[in-house]
């Protein structure tokens, strides 16, 4: 079985340019790499991207993990009153071990391992404009798409289970997109209004 929780969390850029890559490596193979790059955008905006890699190496379980991320948003202004912002990330992972009551590294009778594939993507964009001094009308969209693969070659008969657990094949895959419209509008300085429309299909 193959669980979790994704958080996306995607970096804006700042008034002034800045980059970096760092990499590290650790025992068993495992090695990681990132690099980033934000600034401003004359004239535009901001921007802020950002790609890394992960290479898990194997356990002494016989489990190897890899993982590649990349993302990207832009900041933008027109004029006075209205500000966006676009935001994109994609993820592609992978993690190879042996199957749940196999045995393990040590004691699987089968040998070739459970292969599990998760690609999650993301795009989306925000943006707000303030009609008055006092009024300010948000919009909100995004689209997430995430599908998983997981291929098991089975559990070979055993003292636990007789019969064993036949080879398997699993997808699912989940698509959800949202739209929210939100008018914001400031009463008094203590108090404040929202109305609006929050819509999401999955």
């Amino acid at each position: 079985a193959l669980g979790g929780v994704v958080s996306i969390i995607t970096r804006d850029g700042g008034e002034t340019f800045e980059a970096s890559a760092t990499m590290g490596a650790g025992a068993n193979g495992y090695a990681t790499g990132t690099a980033r790059a934000s600034g401003p955008i004359d004239g535009v905006g901001a921007f802020s991207v950002m790609a890394s890699r992960l290479d898990g190496g194997e356990s002494d379980n016989g489990a190897k993990r890899d993982l590649t991320t990349a993302s990207g948003s832009l900041k933008f202004d027109i004029g006075d009153s209205v500000r966006g912002r676009i935001f994109g990330r994609i993820a592609d992972g992978e993690l190879q071990r042996f199957p749940d009551d196999s045995g393990g590294e040590g004691l699987a009778a089968i040998r070739a391992k459970e292969r599990a594939e998760d690609l999650t993507a993301l795009i989306g964009a925000t943006a707000s404009a303030d009609l008055t001094d006092d009024w300010t009308i948000k919009f909100d969209v995004s689209y997430f798409d995430q599908e998983k693969n997981v291929v098991s070659p089975g559990v070979a008969p055993g003292l636990r289970d007789p019969f064993g657990i036949p080879a398997s094949q699993t997808e699912a895959s989940i698509e959800r997109a949202r739209g929210a419209i939100v008018n914001q509008i400031n009463v008094s300085p203590t108090l404040v209004l929202s109305a609006g429309v929050d819509v999401e299909v999955e």
